[in-house]
């Protein structure tokens, strides 16, 4: 039995005190391989850095949709259509990126998040984060690595952007949206990934989209520090605990735990290119 945590955030400060040990504790519980996120100017090197460090971890580079005032250089002011420039300065910065490191799998997060829009300028907002959005898939396509998605209460203005790219390869990470987004999602080919949100005892919802999602279009991850699993919920998460997510993955399909297992570890080594 193996698994793979597909989506971490190593780099944070939760685990600047015992980093080593959190990683040594997954490893101990059959976690193979994590995948680190960077997602602003500061956490892409340090994400790269930890890769670098140690064996069975890789990162990602990419921009959270809360960083587009500051991709777009200005707190109050990128313009909604001043494309070019933000599309060359996420060039300029991931390009460096990667030639500093071998260990970089996958561009994201980047994506739309309208939960926390700025009152009154809803619209502009919006605009802006699109254009965050679509210049890293496009820059994605460019050097042919994955995406991962991260949508958040704009489920249908992002299968709207996606579907002007259908040679993007990704993944929709902590996915909380419908059945019928699942649906449309993975008829354009792209991945769906569960954290511990699965276990909690409200996300009825979430577990509705696991079952109807094939295994051989599902990752696993933690999103930790964030969204610890029972039984550890209210706790720092790790990537230890993505054997949770699995667990009630596999009880709610009715499968078995080695076979969610292994078909997820599959699919991530595929998808990253392991």
């Amino acid at each position: 039995m193996s698994l793979i945590d597909t989506h971490a955030h190593l780099e944070f400060k939760d685990f600047d005190n015992d980093r080593e040990e959190v990683i040594k504790r997954a490893f101990d519980a059959s976690v193979t391989k994590i995948i680190t996120v960077g997602c602003d100017f500061l956490s892409h090197k340090k994400a790269t850095d930890i890769a670098q460090k140690y064996n069975g971890v890789y990162a990602c580079v990419g921009f959270h949709p809360d960083e587009v005032d500051r991709v777009g250089g200005n707190i109050n002011g990128m313009e909604v259509d001043d494309y070019k420039s933000v599309q060359e300065k996420v060039k300029a910065h991931l390009s460096s990126a990667l030639e500093e490191s071998s260990k970089i799998v996958a561009i994201g997060e980047c994506g739309l998040d309208y939960s926390r829009l700025k009152k009154g300028k809803e619209g502009d907002s919006k605009k802006k984060q699109e254009i965050l959005f679509r210049a890293q898939i496009e820059y994605a396509n460019e050097v042919k690595l994955p995406l991962i998605i991260h949508v958040r209460d704009a489920e249908d203005d992002a299968f709207t952007i996606l579907k002007d790219y259908p040679e993007t390869k990704g993944v929709l990470h902590c996915f909380g949206g419908s059945t019928e987004h699942a649906k449309q999602f993975l008829d354009m080919g792209f991945l769906i990934s569960f954290t511990g949100i699965v276990t909690f005892k409200n996300a009825d919802v979430v577990r509705e989209v696991v079952k109807i999602v094939p295994l051989e279009k599902m990752m696993v991850e933690t999103d930790c520090p964030f969204l610890a699993p029972e039984p550890h919920r209210g706790k720092r998460n790790e990537p230890a605990y993505v054997v949770e997510v699995a667990r009630k993955i596999a009880e709610v399909k009715n499968v078995s735990f080695e076979q969610v297992s292994e078909t997820t570890t599959k699919n991530a080594i595929t998808f990253f290119n392991l």
